[in-house]
């Protein structure tokens, strides 16, 4: 059974991976980005700048191409193009709706206090499935 995720990932966690410092690939510009491969397990992690640099990994998208996004730019005043990798496109696009539930959960969230992890979930779940807008 394949899964496939992908996402942001927090390297200083487990592992760190010989990516350049985020000052020096700030100052390369916005869009500037760097790619690693595991052939083993088939994980690439991608770190990518925008505003500052996020680390994101992905075991089903891979090296693809990268297309374009507009961004506004404080100094110029207007929107630029910046170069983006496909794993940020796709992260980008699937967050939309993790956002939404979050903020609609925190409107409608059940008031219980407890620490017993079971009960949290259940009542996570619970939220969940009552905060969904058709």
């Amino acid at each position: 059974m394949d899964i496939d995720a992908g996402g942001t990932v927090r390297v200083n966690r487990f592992f760190s991976p010989q990516f350049s410092a985020d000052k020096a690939m700030l100052k390369k510009g916005r869009g500037t980005s760097e790619i690693l491969v595991n052939p083993e397990s088939d994980v690439v992690i991608v770190k990518w700048v925008d505003n500052n640099a996020v680390i994101l990994a992905s075991n089903f998208i891979g090296v693809d191409t990268e297309d374009t996004a507009k961004r506004w730019d404080k100094t110029k005043k207007k929107y630029i193009e910046i170069k983006r990798p496909q794993v940020v496109k796709r992260y980008n696009h699937g967050m939309g709706g993790v956002d939404l539930l979050d903020q609609n959960i925190a409107n409608y969230r059940i008031s219980i206090r407890t620490r017993k992890w079971p009960i949290r979930m259940i009542c996570h779940a619970i939220d969940a499935t009552t905060s969904i807008k058709f």
